[in-house]
């Protein structure tokens, strides 16, 4: 495991922090972690704020996180120890609350959706009438 460690290490210092000639721990070091620091802020800005995807993730996350720990907590009777009780078998598991999530992924969409249905002008009135009195004609 040291070993490897080791050679993980020199990896990442050769391919990322590249090996200085000069001293490895004194001025120098210093000067390429504040210009990491910087290249490391310019970075998080270009990110951007969370898209609505970003949110909703964090938000199954924090439920999945939340479900666990009320479970069972031991002190007080939790939601698995309430429902889904028969004798001594318990079906509430850590598992049941992940599948529970990961579907709960599935199901959440991953961009805003439009609700337009309260928002209709006077054109879009006319044109849908247009479209359905002419429709009509055909039957």
């Amino acid at each position: 495991m040291m070993i490897m460690l080791l050679l993980a290490w020199l990896l990442l210092k050769c391919m990322f922090l590249r090996f200085s000639s000069k001293k490895e721990f004194g001025k120098e070091v210093k000067l390429s972690e504040k210009a990491m620091y910087e290249i490391l802020k310019e970075e998080y800005r270009n990110l951007g704020p969370f898209s609505f995807a970003e949110i909703n993730v964090t938000l199954c996350f924090f439920l999945l996180i939340f479900l666990w720990f009320s479970r069972d907590p031991g002190f007080i009777p939790g939601w698995g120890s309430i429902t889904w009780v028969e004798g001594k078998t318990k079906y509430v598991t850590d598992a049941t609350v992940a599948m529970f999530v990961a579907i709960l992924l599935f199901i959440v969409p991953s961009q805003k959706p439009k609700f337009n249905f309260c928002k209709q002008t006077e054109e879009g009135n006319a044109s849908v009438l247009a479209s359905h009195s002419s429709g009509l004609g055909a039957w």
